[in-house]
């Protein structure tokens, strides 16, 4: 295992669901509705209800089937498969899958649901995501790498003074009072929440303390702060904005308060209610963002609400989301594809922004990692990156660029993020600044990295 020293103590040392509905068949045309996702323990049932329209003016019959039944591992039965709808009304079908041990845990099936309208000789295919529930925390840390942290602790001088420096910082550390506050932005004035973008970030942080030193003090505050943000009344629910900040703000804000929901999640300070808040509060999220979404908004804003979102997907295990969130316009594919240089470098070029979208992605590719899955080695087909956005200022202090340069390779990947800055750093791993940025001190992500891509290709040898 690598043993790391960084700002947060180990800093990664190894390196419910919701209601489904799916509409069917609308007077002979398609009305499809996003995937749908849900998660289930062995044996569990998930429940899936769609709702057949017949918007038409005559009768229409309606056959519904699962495809391919007999190839799935999970038991799927539908409630009906047959139905005759008069004209103008619906009805509703339930699919319900029972969760098989054939499938591991953190894995997947997808169901098919053909609907055919035999009146109109017309068919809909749906497609439902079921996933065998992976226990909490599985994001950026695990039991594992708890326990692992624990003993690098008590074994080494680094790592004991990495943790009580970090309990120095938290023993200071109050979170502001939950408020609505009205700011002028870049381009507008706005109402959010009047939280900072660090504060997911030390929530995240109490989280670890308490793990590392059973203090329930850190535990009992941050669970305090996670129901005030997810207050259905007064919280995020309430306003649609967290931060004091941007949409770089409340990504990073998201990220942390994911990752520190994932540790306590299963404490029994919350309520079942405050359990639905809570998820209710990152589906909001994950709603408001896509309408951010864009295949123009290639820049740090983007990608730091991208990789908020894509952590608030994987921590409700919602897979159809994580798929959207990496393959959609303006996704983390679109990002990287398009804002990598040839060279690793993020095209807005100054040190910070390099940094803070590399970490993002880096920190996504960890919790992918933890869960099973494998961005750091995935490669996104590399894409021609148009100039943002027409009303955006050309110029010196504008944010209109062309990617200069040669071409590079036919693909880009977070290996390629993580490289090419060693070239400009002095004697003490710092980089030296450049325009906007402030001198940069080593980051995580190296070792991230490190523990992702070089230490597994050395331990098989190539």
């Amino acid at each position: 295992m690598l043993a790391i020293k960084s700002k947060y103590i180990f800093a990664f040392i190894s390196l419910i669901s919701f209601s489904c509905f799916a509409n069917g068949l609308n007077n002979g045309t398609s009305d499809k509705s996003n995937i749908q996702c849900k998660i289930a323990k062995v044996n569990e049932a998930i429940h899936y209800t769609i709702e057949l329209k017949n918007t038409g003016n005559t009768e229409a019959n309606f056959s519904i089937s699962i495809k391919k039944e007999d190839e799935l591992a999970c038991s799927n039965s539908l409630s009906v498969k047959e139905i005759i709808l008069a004209a103008k009304s619906s009805s509703k079908v339930v699919l319900s899958v029972v969760m098989s041990d054939r499938i591991p845990v953190g894995g997947q099936e997808s169901s098919f649901v053909i609907i055919e309208n035999k009146t109109s000789k017309t068919t809909e295919e749906l497609q439902f995501i079921s996933v065998h529930s992976k226990p909490h925390p599985f994001l950026f840390v695990t039991d594992a790498i708890i326990e692992e942290t624990k003993s690098k602790v008590e074994n080494y001088d680094w790592a004991k003074g990495n943790l009580t420096n970090m309990l120095d910082k938290l023993d200071k550390f109050k979170f502001p009072k939950r408020k609505v506050v009205s700011l002028p932005r870049p381009t507008k004035v706005w109402s959010s929440l009047a939280y900072n973008t660090s504060d997911g970030e030390k929530a995240f942080q109490m989280c670890l303390a308490w793990k590392l030193t059973g203090n329930t003090f850190y535990r009992d505050k941050v669970i305090k702060f996670i129901k005030d943000v997810c207050d259905k009344e007064k919280g995020y629910l309430s306003i649609g904005a967290a931060t004091t900040g941007v949409q770089v703000h409340e990504g990073n804000f998201f990220l942390f308060l994911a990752a520190a929901c994932d540790v306590v999640y299963n404490e029994s300070s919350f309520s079942e209610e405050d359990r639905e808040n809570i998820n209710a509060t990152f589906r909001y999220y994950l709603e408001l963002n896509r309408t951010h979404m864009s295949s123009l908004g290639i820049m740090n804003h983007q990608a730091s609400a991208n990789a908020g979102a894509i952590v608030v997907a994987l921590f409700l295990q919602d897979m159809a989301e994580v798929k959207y969130l990496t393959e959609a316009d303006g996704g983390m594919g679109d990002q990287i594809a398009k804002g990598v240089m040839a060279d690793g470098w993020w095209f807005e070029g100054t040190a910070n922004y390099c940094y803070l979208v590399t970490q993002r992605y880096t920190l996504v590719a960890q919790a992918f990692e933890n869960y099973g899955l494998d961005l750091y080695h995935r490669r996104f087909p590399t894409k021609v990156k148009s100039k943002d956005f027409e009303n955006a200022k050309e110029g010196y202090t504008g944010m209109k660029f062309d990617i200069w340069g040669p071409t590079g390779k036919s693909t880009r990947g977070v290996e390629d993020m993580v490289t090419p800055y060693v070239s400009m750093m002095d004697e003490d791993g710092f980089v030296v600044s450049s325009n906007d940025s402030n001198l940069k001190e080593p980051n995580e992500f190296y070792e991230l990295a490190y523990g992702g891509i070089w230490y597994r290709k050395i331990s098989m040898g190539n």
